[in-house]
C-alpha cells in the first residue's frame, strides 16, 4: 500500500531519488590528490610547471631545474614559427631537450617556406601531448638547445616554444 502511494505522488518519488543520488555521490567521491602519468594533473600536491620563450637564431634556455626528492614530468610541448616576410623564405629550427647529465631526451623540428616552392616537408607548428610524459629526475636541469638549420630570405623568423608539465615526488 505504501509503494502505491509513492507512485501516485511524484514529488515524494523525486525527493527520495534526489536524496539517494546525493548519498551515492558522497559514497563514490575521493578526497586525495593523485598524479597520473598523462595530461591529467591534480593541483593538490603536484603543481603545474611551464616555461616559454622564443629564439631568432641558435641559442640555449634552461627550462626546469629539479631538486632533491622532486621530479618533473613534461606532458606538453608546442613549437610555432612566426615571420614578417614569406615571399622568399626557407628556414627551419630543431630544438633538442637535454639534461644537465648530458642525456638527450628528444628533439622537435619546425620550419617555414614559400608556399609556391612546393617544399611540403616543413611545418610551422609542432604540438605534442605526451601520454607517458618525459621525466626530469631529481637533481637535473632540462635545457632546450635551439639550432637554426636553414636560413634563406627570412632573417626575421622566430620559433616560439612552450613546455609544460607537473612536479611530482
Amino acid at each position: 500500500m505504501q509503494i502505491q502511494s509513492l507512485q501516485r505522488n511524484p514529488i515524494i518519488l523525486i525527493a527520495v531519488s534526489m536524496i539517494t543520488a546525493f548519498f551515492f555521490g558522497l559514497f563514490l567521491s575521493s578526497n586525495s590528490a593523485t598524479a597520473y602519468p598523462s595530461s591529467t594533473v591534480s593541483l593538490g600536491s603536484n603543481p603545474i610547471v611551464s616555461e616559454g620563450g622564443a629564439f631568432s637564431d641558435d641559442g640555449t634556455a634552461d627550462l626546469f631545474t629539479t631538486y632533491s626528492g622532486s621530479n618533473i614530468v613534461i606532458t606538453d610541448i608546442v613549437f610555432s614559427m612566426s615571420l614578417d616576410n614569406t615571399n622568399s623564405c626557407l628556414t627551419s629550427f630543431v630544438g633538442s631537450f637535454i639534461l644537465s647529465s648530458g642525456t638527450k631526451l628528444g628533439e622537435l623540428a619546425v620550419g617555414m617556406n614559400n608556399p609556391s616552392w612546393g617544399a611540403g616537408n616543413l611545418s610551422p607548428i609542432a604540438s605534442i601531448q605526451l601520454g607517458s610524459g618525459i621525466l626530469i629526475p631529481a637533481g637535473e636541469t632540462m635545457t632546450l638547445h635551439m639550432n637554426r638549420r636553414y636560413i634563406t630570405g627570412c632573417g626575421d623568423a622566430q620559433v616560439h616554444y612552450i613546455v609544460s608539465g607537473y612536479q611530482t615526488n
